[in-house]
């Protein structure tokens, strides 16, 4: 099988997902030709889909395709899929640009219903994975990397305000803030909260999440004023993809409830999420001292996601519908 990929152009953060992407399909025994949007898609295209023939083309994100490239699209007979990875944030604009594809994948499950409302007829829900080539587990990393409680991501209002409330209210624990924006919390003056405002490796990230006692994950809001391109107001039911590597790192989290956790992790959905600061800080209390526990539960975490939350797994169910979708696609 030989699929052209369309990589979404975008270095943070979906550069290494492009990368993930590319590289589940080879694992799986895809011959890939990659291919960036804009130029080199326009000028390419035509003679990549004559002489290499390939069975599919795949868009990840599609954010920097313009106009030529959709039109250049339609002009090769092959099928067209798209993943859309991170929606629904950008819902206002991905709905309309998912009509021009055989087949959409998308991050998130409530935007299946958005997609076929707006002309899409083959929409399917396949979320975020980890690449295990990236994240896993280290028997040990340098201090620098070292937390009792670590935040890891941009720093979104929600976000923002989720840990105003929350760190007054923490144990003496050390705390590192990692990621844009979070200079915001500089006033706070607390000896034991460091902040890292940039953006990290997923290298180094793999080090901060295997140097936490606890890794808080909290979800970004789908009604975030950064983007403003949910004005439709979807909401979001699907985990982000930080669930899934620091599981696959073999770490310990608390996450933000969502609706699809519990599908995903059937075994410790109740245990590991929260809604509140106030069911935050009642977890963090109760686990940070309870060592054997966290280790226990994230070595359940490590092999479900091991087992079913890789990369290769989702493009192994893409090909999967490619194939069992064929036969309408035309």
């Amino acid at each position: 099988m030989h699929a052209l990929v369309v990589v979404s152009g975008v270095k943070r953060p979906f550069a290494p997902i492009d990368l993930s992407i590319v590289r589940a399909l080879k694992q799986l025994g895809v011959t890939v030709t990659p291919l960036s949007p804009g130029r080199e898609l326009n000028d390419r295209l035509l003679s990549v889909a004559a002489h290499e023939k390939p069975d599919f083309v795949l868009v990840h994100m599609g954010w920097r395709l313009t106009k030529g490239n959709l039109t250049r699209l339609q002009q090769v007979n092959i099928p067209k899929m798209v993943w859309f990875t991170d929606d629904p944030y950008y819902m206002d604009w991905s709905k309309t640009v998912g009509k021009h594809f055989d087949l959409v994948f998308t991050n998130e499950s409530r935007s299946v219903s958005v997609y076929r409302e707006n002309r899409c007829p083959r929409v399917f829900h396949l979320p975020l994975g980890v690449d295990t080539t990236v994240f896993f587990p280290r028997p040990s990393v340098p201090r620098h990397f070292q937390s009792d409680i670590l935040v890891l991501g941009t720093a979104f209002q929600n976000r923002v305000a989720f840990l105003k409330q929350l760190l007054p209210r923490l144990p003496q624990a050390r705390v590192r803030l990692v990621g844009p924006g979070w200079e915001k919390l500089k006033h706070i003056k607390k000896r034991h909260v460091t902040v890292h405002p940039k953006w990290v490796s997923p290298k180094a990230a793999n080090g901060y999440y295997n140097g936490a006692s606890i890794v808080l994950n909290l979800e970004r809001s789908p009604w975030d004023e950064y983007l403003r391109l949910n004005r439709g107001n979807v909401r979001a039911d699907t985990p982000n993809n930080r669930t899934f590597e620091v599981a696959a790192c073999s770490a310990f989290q608390l996450s933000e409830e969502r609706a699809d956790y519990p599908s995903l992790y059937p075994n410790h959905a109740k245990g590991v999420t929260f809604r509140t600061p106030g069911e935050c800080l009642k977890r963090i209390r109760y686990y940070l001292p309870r060592e054997k526990e966290r280790r226990q539960i994230a070595n359940d975490m490590y092999e479900c996601t091991i087992e079913t939350h890789q990369y290769q797994h989702r493009l192994q169910q893409l090909i999967d519908t490619f194939n069992e979708n064929l036969s309408l696609i035309g």
